[in-house]
């Protein structure tokens, strides 16, 4: 995020990782790119957690969990940190190859090079997981 980096963090929450406020919801507001260099489908697309989290999908649950922050004022603080994590009795077999497999998220693939490259519009990639989710939220997941 480069010279932007403490603007960036400044207006989001140190609070949650997904959802409202989180850096994932400045990505879209602020129409930003998702970029996975060498990446295979299951280790880089964690904005997917964000879709999950708006959607409120059934198989996750937030958990809260002491974290030290430091706040840009220099003050180290403990707060609490809410991260959606897996319900138990489902089953955890992330199956994002069914992503990638989308033609839609093929072709808006803005590298058409040969190496596992991704870059995309965060909004469009943002919008086809919520239409995936929203017709089956077991769409990305062995369940």
């Amino acid at each position: 995020m480069g010279s932007e980096s403490a603007k960036i963090a400044s207006l989001t929450s140190p609070f949650n990782a997904f959802g409202k406020g989180s850096i994932f919801d400045y990505f879209n507001e602020h129409s930003g790119y998702w970029i996975n260099i060498g990446c295979e489908a299951n280790q880089g697309y964690s904005f997917i957690h964000q879709v999950e989290t708006i959607q409120n999908v059934e198989y996750r649950k937030f958990i809260k969990f002491p974290v030290k922050y430091n706040f840009s004022s220099g003050n180290t603080k403990i707060i609490d940190y809410s991260y959606p994590a897996r319900r138990e009795g489902y089953n955890s077999a992330q199956r994002y190859d069914r992503l990638i497999e989308n033609s839609y998220f093929k072709n808006s693939n803005l590298y058409k090079g040969e190496r596992r490259v991704s870059i995309h519009k965060y909004n469009e990639i943002l919008s086809l997981v919520e239409s995936l989710i929203s017709l089956n939220q077991f769409a990305l997941i062995e369940n």
